[in-house]
């Protein structure tokens, strides 16, 4: 049947049909926005996992508590990285200012003695 043959009756149900896919499509757009949005949310923190396991940090990092665990005592060790692991949300930005800190004092001390 070609476009020539079809009566006005059936382009009005085309086009009522889609309207209204284009309202269902519509629908589902949203849902998934809302489904993908809790999805996301979920997963920021793996997101954060592996941009610092990409970042090359993860093998001096594992590298550094191995040689801990080893030359000290075990539980003090997992202690004191639970509690750097709770703070780093609070120390993460102020690390960049601490680092800037510190190499301007070893300068001057250095460019005193």
């Amino acid at each position: 049947m070609s476009a020539a043959t079809r009566t006005p009756e059936a382009f009005v149900d085309l086009a009522t049909r889609r309207a209204a896919l284009i309202e269902r499509s519509a629908q589902l757009r949203d849902e998934l926005r809302g489904e993908i949005g809790a999805f996301r949310h979920d997963l920021r923190h793996v997101d954060r996992g592996v941009a610092f396991a990409r970042s090359g940090l993860l093998k001096p990092l594992a590298v550094g508590l191995g040689v801990a665990l080893l030359v000290g005592r075990p539980s003090r060790v997992l202690r004191v990285a639970g509690r750097v692991l709770a703070l780093w949300p609070l120390l993460r930005p102020w690390l960049p200012r601490a680092i800037a800190l510190v190499l301007t004092v070893r300068r001057r001390f250095a460019g005193s003695g």
